[in-house]
């Protein structure tokens, strides 16, 4: 077994059937392809490290790829948010927290795409105040998931943010909001999040518990014709390089965590593809 990082370059997928392991929870990825696709690599997020194993040789994954794509193409950067003073805001970000008695600094966590990077301190781990976006309109705090979600989709497609937690991102969406996105259900035959969509996960979990959910953009995707593969997710105020990994099996988006928290809902795609690298 051997596990590649997320920087290897790009090679191709020899014929495999890999196996991911979420916390016990065997999930079978059939894969008969030979197409340069992404690697899924291991990544600590909230809850959980999800392990990734492997019965063939497995490398490259840039961001952006999908199943039968014949080549990688280079991402295109688009250029940070008007409303940021600096990466990550660090301008702004660093002068509320202060106001608030935080000492530190934003900065980004390493992951991103289409140039939109994964930024930090995460709230859910190091107790950072929670410093809200300068942009008009609807305010989200910065380094949440929502923030991503939501900065994302008002700078790859336009669309207008409105009131949603990480959970309903996608199930509260109306095309009023703009971009021309269409909604799609987890578990919908046929279909798989695509690079550049934006999925949300629910904030239901074992006994009841209940959790305000999250929500992620999709970077890169091998799921094959039978609708089995891994998700390659950009991921706010979640893992510690702003990665996570997804199985989808059978056309089903799993948990973003084990023992079934926080199942997949949907997907926004955006019927044109202009959220593909």
């Amino acid at each position: 077994m051997r596990l590649a990082t997320d920087r290897l370059r790009g090679m191709r997928w020899l014929t495999a059937t890999a196996t991911v392991a979420l916390m016990g929870s065997l999930v079978a990825v059939g894969a008969a392809q030979d197409n340069s696709v992404a690697k899924p690599t291991t990544s600590l997020n909230l809850h959980t490290v999800a392990t990734i194993t492997h019965s063939a040789v497995l490398v490259g994954l840039q961001p952006g790829v999908a199943v039968g794509a014949r080549t990688v193409v280079k991402a295109r950067v688009l250029s940070r948010p008007s409303w940021w003073r600096g990466t990550c805001d660090v301008a702004h970000w660093d002068a509320v927290a202060l106001h608030y008695g935080w000492h530190g600094h934003s900065y980004p966590l390493g992951a991103s795409y289409l140039g939109i990077p994964v930024c930090g301190p995460r709230p859910g781990y190091h107790g950072a105040p929670e410093v809200m976006w300068s942009f008009s309109g609807w305010g989200y705090p910065e380094w949440q998931c929502t923030e991503l979600a939501f900065r994302f989709m008002k700078q790859v497609y336009g669309v207008n943010p409105y009131g949603a937690a990480g959970g309903t991102v996608a199930s509260l969406y109306r095309r009023s909001k703009g971009g021309g996105l269409v909604v799609i259900r987890n578990g919908t035959r046929g279909k798989s999040p695509q690079p550049g969509d934006v999925i949300s996960f629910t904030g239901s979990g074992p006994y009841g518990r209940i959790y305000g959910g999250h929500a992620a953009v999709v970077a890169a995707t091998t799921v094959n014709r039978y609708g089995n593969g891994v998700l390659k997710l950009l991921s706010q105020d979640d893992s510690a390089n702003g990665w996570h990994y997804v199985a989808v099996r059978r056309w089903k988006v799993q948990s973003l965590n084990s023992g079934g928290v926080m199942p997949a809902w949907g997907w926004l795609h955006d019927p044109r593809n202009r959220g593909r690298a």
